[in-house]
Order: C-alpha cells, then structure tokens, then sequence
C-alpha cells in the first residue's frame, strides 16, 4: 500500500474542474514502476497535468523447507537407486510468489535442473546431498537441502544406538 500527498490544483479565475488520475493514496502496486497521472483542466479549456513514479521493490526472500532432511538406502543389487523427487517436496512461499524451484544433486550423484515432483532422481552408492532452490519473481532465492546415503550392502549401514527403550503400560517410550 502507497500513500501520497495528493497534487493540489490552483486556478487564476477559481473555475477549475476537480482533478482526475489514474491512481489514488492507499491503493496496492505491483513490483516495478508504475506511472501516476493527474489531469485537470477548466471552464476556459486550459490542462494541467502532473506525474510521478511509484517504485515497489522486493527485497524479502522467500522462505523454504524440504521435506524429508535425511534418508538412508540400501542398494541391494546392481545399478543407482531410484527415489522420486516428490520425497524432496519442498513447502515454500514469498510475498510476491515464487516464480520456479531448482534442484542440484552433489557428491556420489550429480544433476540438477528445474524441479519437477513427477521426475525420478538417481542415488548411485555413497551420499549425496539433494539441493532445492526456490525463486521469486525478483531473483530472490532460498535453498534447503536434505542428504541421501545409499549403501551397497546391508552390512555397510552403521548402526546408531538410540538408548535404552523402557516399557510403561504397555507403550515404549525411548530414553
């Protein structure tokens, strides 16, 4: 929302008619420039015009979130894993909208390009860390970022000890 001081209109013989313009204070612009306009003419036929630029721009980032943060794989046979791009779905937003999502796969696999969550992405063994750009419409980015490790075998996953599980009535319930 923009607000001005609007133009005031003077007259030698006071026989003015009342000002039109294209915009008025507290209206709504879009990002960029737009032109506001005053005209006003009187009973003699004399026209008087004004004008001025309103300059919107954004400077917020958007904001972003994948969905999953960490995922573990086993190859089990010949050949990358393949895992769709829709577990990376990514919530997203901006104030001006968001104009397209990248991805860029680094470290045991590669690629990147536009995001599409119908695509299949491959996961050769080893990590890699999936990479989720979002754009708005004024070049602002946000990434988020989440890590795939994808073992050959079974026995290369390393166990993690997450504490004693106790039993109380009836649930378990980690400690």
């Amino acid at each position: 929302v923009v607000n001005w001081v609007e133009p005031v209109l003077t007259d030698c013989d006071n026989n003015a008619n009342a000002p039109t313009n294209n915009f008025s204070p507290g209206e709504t612009f879009p990002v960029g420039t737009t032109t506001v306009l005053y005209e006003a003419d009187d009973a003699e036929g004399n026209t008087g015009s004004c004008t001025f630029d309103i300059i919107v721009q954004d400077d917020e980032m958007p904001t972003v979130t994948c969905a999953n943060d960490t995922s573990f794989l086993i190859l089990g046979g010949s050949g990358p894993v393949q895992l769709s791009a829709a577990y990376f779905e990514p919530t997203s937003s901006d104030n001006c909208g968001v104009s397209g999502t990248d991805y860029q796969l680094t470290g045991a696999s590669s690629g990147s390009g536009a995001y599409d969550p119908s695509a299949m992405y491959s996961f050769n063994a080893g990590t890699t860390t999936v990479t989720l750009t979002v754009t708005d419409g004024a070049g602002n980015t946000a990434s988020c970022s989440s890590t795939v490790f994808v073992a050959e075998t079974s026995s290369d996953v390393v166990t993690m000890d997450i504490g004693d599980v106790v039993s109380d009535c009836g649930q378990d319930t980690m400690v």
